[in-house]
């Protein structure tokens, strides 16, 4: 598996550094820290296979779709998901999965603290990001497994954010990771590039759900698009790529493979 690391397309390397330009100097995602509960891996492939370790191939798409800013809203306790859009019908802010909100704060020095209704809490540091950049964005279960995530923004860019992502493992919150880093769901665009990223469930196979992520650039004055999507499954404290497909399509056709609406229900993005 460590050789496929090494074979991403040039292409999609050209346009994974666009994407890291628009957001530097816009802001800084910090030291992700220390978290509490146990540390797992995630294994990539950077092959451009269809499919990966057996992961399934998506059945949706939508129009090429970038993000631009949105208007953070706190969380909602007690309220449910709305599975069409990601997320189950759980409630909202429950965490633990005990079916009941749980409380959430963020401070100023990026410590993510969960009160959970049953007892007890959890503190999670982020690390100290440029002030006005980090906030708590609010809970939704990606993957429909009945425990809330939780996701933060971390930074904010002219034309672009990246949100981190949070989830109970082994009865602790912890900071996932994605691509053997901190978990950073960017979202935005400008000129050229655009990326973007969603939770899709399977309604049919609760706790299946996955994470899709996608970016797209052109070469040629906007006649063309060139990118790659990417799904990744939850293992643990880890989100682990299980596909993976290029693409390369007329810049008004739609990118194939995404779901229909970014985001995850009502995070913002």
């Amino acid at each position: 598996m460590s050789r496929n690391r090494h074979r991403c397309a040039a292409s999609a390397s050209v346009l994974l550094v666009g994407a890291t330009l628009l957001l530097t100097g816009c802001g800084s995602a910090g030291d992700p820290g220390p978290t509490t509960g146990p540390d797992a891996g995630t294994t990539v492939s950077s092959s451009p296979a269809t499919a990966v370790d057996g992961g399934r191939p998506p059945s949706t798409a939508s129009p090429a779709t970038g993000a631009s800013h949105a208007t953070t809203t706190p969380p909602v306790s007690g309220t449910s998901n709305d599975p069409a859009s990601g997320g189950s019908s759980r409630a909202k802010d429950d965490v633990d999965g005990d079916g009941r909100p749980d409380q959430l704060s963020l401070s100023g020095g990026g410590v993510l603290t969960a009160r959970y209704a049953a007892g007890g809490r959890d503190q999670v540091s982020l690390g100290q990001g440029v002030p006005g950049d980090q906030e708590l964005l609010g809970t939704a279960d990606a993957n429909g497994d009945g425990r809330a995530e939780v996701f933060v923004r971390v930074v904010m860019g002219a034309n672009a954010q990246i949100v981190t992502m949070l989830r109970q493992v082994n009865g602790h919150l912890v900071r996932m990771s994605l691509d053997e880093q901190p978990s950073s769901l960017s979202s935005g665009g400008g000129g050229r590039n655009l990326f973007n990223w969603a939770c899709e469930p399977d309604l049919g196979n609760p706790g299946a759900g996955q994470i899709v992520t996608w970016f797209a650039g052109s070469e040629d004055d906007g006649q063309t698009l060139q990118g790659e999507v990417r799904r990744y499954d939850f293992v643990g404290d880890a989100l682990v790529v299980t596909y993976q497909e290029p693409f390369s399509i007329r810049a008004d056709d739609p990118i194939p493979g995404i779901p229909v609406r970014p985001g995850c229900d009502s995070i913002p993005r």
